[in-house]
């Protein structure tokens, strides 16, 4: 799911023989691999105007890449918020308008000049308060450094998936 759809993808792309079947949640496969500008060339442009948000809803992406540290600082410092926030239900009206993750570097950071998210409560549609409690206790102990690492590596992914058996 998400982020780990990634991986799976590419290790099925690279290592065909080691699998039978694969199936990955989330993210479509042979896009984020190929890179921050084929995902800026996929763009739906009817959401994401071109002079507005040129690079969609990857901005934030770029932000990690430009600001790497202070990316991160705002939700090491601020886990139960971040993940309070984004661990939610979408609401149905904002299905076609620009996601947060849009106009980050614009703004200065995620919720602006470096802003730690916003009070919110916890979606338990989608989170029970246990399963939050172990995901801010885990990235409280390990911090989102490992897993923001990801968002810098976006080129030398896009070099190694062109390396894919039968051209993935």
């Amino acid at each position: 799911h998400d982020w780990g759809s990634v991986v799976v993808w590419s290790l099925g792309a690279h290592y065909p023989e080691r699998f039978h079947g694969l199936v990955s949640l989330n993210v479509p496969y042979r896009m984020v691999e190929m890179g921050i500008e084929h995902l800026i060339s996929v763009i739906d442009r009817k959401i994401y105007d071109e002079e507005e948000h040129p690079n969609g809803p990857w901005d934030y992406m770029l932000f990690y890449e430009e600001n790497f540290d202070r990316a991160r600082k705002i939700f090491d410092e601020n886990v139960e918020a971040f993940f309070t926030l984004f661990l939610r239900k979408p609401d149905p009206e904002d299905i076609s308008k620009p996601t947060i993750t849009a106009g980050v570097r614009a703004r200065g950071g995620w919720f602006g000049n470096d802003a730690p998210p916003p009070p919110s409560e916890r979606d338990n549609d989608i989170v029970s308060e246990k399963v939050l409690a172990q995901y801010v206790e885990a990235y409280t102990r390990n911090g989102f450094f490992g897993p923001d690492s990801l968002y810098m590596n976006s080129q030398a992914n896009a070099e190694y998936t062109k390396r894919a058996v039968n051209g993935g």
